[in-house]
C-alpha cells in the first residue's frame, strides 16, 4: 500500500510540472519575460532587440527586423515576417 501511495504522489508531481500549452517548442508571447521576443512593451529600450513594434491589433510587442520568415524566431503562428519588415510573435 505504501508503494502505491509513493507512485501516485510521484505521478501527480510529474503531471503538475508538465504543460501542453505551447506546442511550438518555443516561448509563446504570453510566456515572454521582459524584453524577450513577444513581450509587451511601450518603447524600444524595453526590448532586448531594441525593437518595440505596434502590430495591427494595437498591441506593442518586442520584435526583430526581418526580410524573410527564416529571420524570425517561432511565434504563435510559426516564423512570420510581416509586410513591414518585423517578426510577428
Amino acid at each position: 500500500m505504501k508503494r502505491t501511495s509513493i507512485i501516485l504522489a510521484f505521478s501527480f508531481a510529474v503531471s503538475a510540472c508538465s504543460s501542453d500549452d505551447d506546442k511550438s517548442g518555443g516561448p509563446s508571447p504570453s510566456d515572454a519575460g521582459p524584453g524577450m521576443f513577444g513581450a509587451t512593451c511601450a518603447e524600444h529600450a524595453e526590448c532586448d532587440s531594441g525593437v518595440c513594434f505596434e502590430f495591427g491589433n494595437g498591441a506593442k510587442l518586442c520584435s526583430l527586423a526581418c526580410s524573410a520568415p527564416a529571420d524570425c524566431p517561432s511565434g504563435a503562428e510559426g516564423q512570420k515576417c510581416n509586410g513591414k519588415g518585423y517578426c510577428a510573435p
